[in-house]
């Protein structure tokens, strides 16, 4: 879990890497592109499961028992299932499964078979209940092609990464994780999941923990919480993840330590800005950013940032900064938190305001002092 901007991504990437540099089978799902997210039951993340292990256990050439294999096709063997996806997609499910087709065959129609239940179809709701009836069915089959990748990987079980899933609505993260909290825990595999971050504040969360371990993950602190001074192990580690992008000689001196401090500590943000800030650069025909394109793009970044903050906000604002420790679980703080004009950090989790905002109050004459 972790708010817009704070690096989920870029920790996966890094995390995939490690663990099969370590033997393990990793595959990553971009949730996103596969399913619609804002209508998906759980059953979806399953089948998306399965079509990632076929792929990992036909590269790793695994002999899965064509029993099995038959299993899995023939649980779409059902008249109406077979009769609505060749209706529709022009597939024909039945001629795979007196094929006996192999691992191929099996991730073939499971391919056209979620095309089939992603689409907004009239008989969509019903046909995913239907298959759902049978899940601890499914379950046995991924099982059997779960436990041959981890015999071809010295005993390491496969590892699936389930990204994108944070940006479901609420509402329906709730239906899915909650209401479904066992049966995607059980699976016989490991599997991570990005979770949504408004749930972190719902009273059924505490459920949830009892299922899932999980990890939040904050901005980085690039200005400590007691006094406001610059934390230089903070600006030091995201310096480090630019210069794996850009090269030093890429800014003027100082100018990327300012953009750093200015963005609070939103990897996202960041970004955004040096790549503004290079465009502008660009269209001075150098390919050095100084301070003034690095102000220009931090100045449009601010204006990004604000559109959503109204005169009556203001006083909450003021009060996150004074605090810093939560100062209430409300939906106004978790909108701004979504928005990234207010940023969590670690360590006893406390807040405070993205300093363009906090610079864009005092403009407005809600602060005297200095932000640090």
């Amino acid at each position: 879990m972790g708010h817009k901007g704070c690096g989920k991504s870029t920790e996966l990437v890094k995390l995939q890497s490690d663990l099969k540099s370590e033997g393990y089978c990793v595959g990553r799902l971009d949730c996103k592109l596969n399913i619609d997210l804002q209508n998906a039951e759980y059953w979806d993340l399953f089948i998306l499961m399965t079509q990632k292990l076929i792929e990992i256990a036909d590269k790793l050439k695994c002999e899965i028992n064509q029993t099995i294999i038959k299993k899995a096709l023939s649980y779409w063997d059902d008249k109406e299932i077979i009769d609505s996806v060749t209706e529709e997609l022009g597939y024909d499910i039945e001629s795979e499964i007196s094929a006996g087709a192999g691992l191929k065959g099996l991730f073939s129609a499971l391919v056209k078979v979620n095309a089939h239940i992603k689409n907004k179809s009239s008989k969509h709701t019903e046909l995913r209940k239907k298959v759902e009836q049978r899940a601890s069915e499914w379950i046995e089959i991924i099982k059997v092609i779960s436990t041959s990748i981890q015999a071809k990987s010295g005993g390491k079980m496969p590892i699936l990464i389930l990204e994108e899933l944070d940006k479901m609505s609420p509402a329906k993260a709730i239906e899915i994780f909650y209401n479904n909290a066992a049966a995607l825990s059980q699976i016989p595999f490991k599997a991570i999941y990005t979770f949504p971050i408004n749930l972190y504040y719902s009273e059924k969360f505490t459920t949830l923990r009892s299922y899932f371990k999980h990890q939040t993950m904050p901005m980085i602190k690039v200005h400590n919480k007691e006094d406001m001074s610059e934390n230089t192990d903070g600006i030091n580690i995201i310096k480090d993840i630019v210069y794996k992008r850009a090269d030093k000689s890429f800014f003027d001196c100082g100018v990327l330590k300012e953009m750093i401090k200015k963005t609070g500590g939103s990897l996202r943000d960041l970004f955004e800005a040096i790549v503004n800030a290079g465009n502008i650069a660009n269209r001075r025909r150098t390919d050095k950013v100084c301070m003034e394109d690095a102000v220009l793009a931090l100045n449009g970044l601010k204006s990004d940032l604000t559109r959503m903050i109204e005169a009556g906000d203001y006083e909450f604002l003021k009060e996150t900064y004074h605090k810093k420790e939560q100062i209430q679980e409300s939906e106004k703080l978790l909108k701004f938190m979504e928005a990234l004009v207010i940023l969590e950090y670690n360590g006893t989790r406390w807040h405070d305001l993205h300093p363009l905002i906090y610079d864009f109050l005092k403009d407005q004459g809600i602060f005297d002092e200095p932000l640090s």
